[in-house]
């Protein structure tokens, strides 16, 4: 319940106590997108991964976003799960939306496997993306979009469970 985590949030001085921080994040791990079955954007967490073990935290990603923004974050990090499935981003307009909402600087992953991908991404508001596949499948061509992009606006990211690296989506 978003209404529920605000007010455990507000209740600590997050800038001044890492415990609190942390515990914050624990409370709303918000960083992952998902689109439900009615296709409505969700702000959902997967427990180690599982789609099918999923805890939907916030019904609107602007609305979280915003509540992140006024309490002094200044940056989002932002999972595509849909994406991270299909293998394309899916959720570019929920970027949009926040980019007009909030100053937030925000991080997208999730289904980044071309140029044209990340191009999109930041074309929609995103100041870096995330790639993880592809890194592990085509170091090459992420080399050639850190050339093309700029290595400010690219992070190779890796998702690791019981010592092994996961891509698409954890599988």
């Amino acid at each position: 319940d978003l209404a529920r985590v605000n007010e455990a949030l507000r209740a600590f001085d997050l800038r001044l106590d890492p415990d609190a921080l942390a515990e914050a994040a624990r409370l709303l791990d918000l960083r992952e997108q998902h689109v439900d079955e009615d296709h409505l954007a969700r702000c959902v967490r997967l427990r180690q991964g599982s789609f099918d073990q999923k805890e939907v935290v916030g019904e609107d990603p602007v609305s979280v976003a915003k509540s992140f923004a006024e309490m002094g974050f200044s940056r989002l990090h932002v999972v595509d799960l849909d994406g991270a499935r299909a293998g394309s981003p899916q959720q570019l307009e929920v970027i949009k939306a926040i980019r007009a909402a909030t100053s937030l600087q925000i991080d997208y992953s999730g289904g980044l496997r071309t140029a044209d991908d990340i191009a999109r991404a930041l074309e929609s508001g995103a100041q870096q993306v995330v790639v993880g596949s592809a890194a592990v499948l085509t170091p090459n061509e992420v080399i050639k979009w850190i050339a093309r992009f700029g290595s400010d606006a690219i992070i190779v990211g890796l998702d690791i469970l019981t010592g092994e690296v996961r891509i698409k989506g954890w599988e």
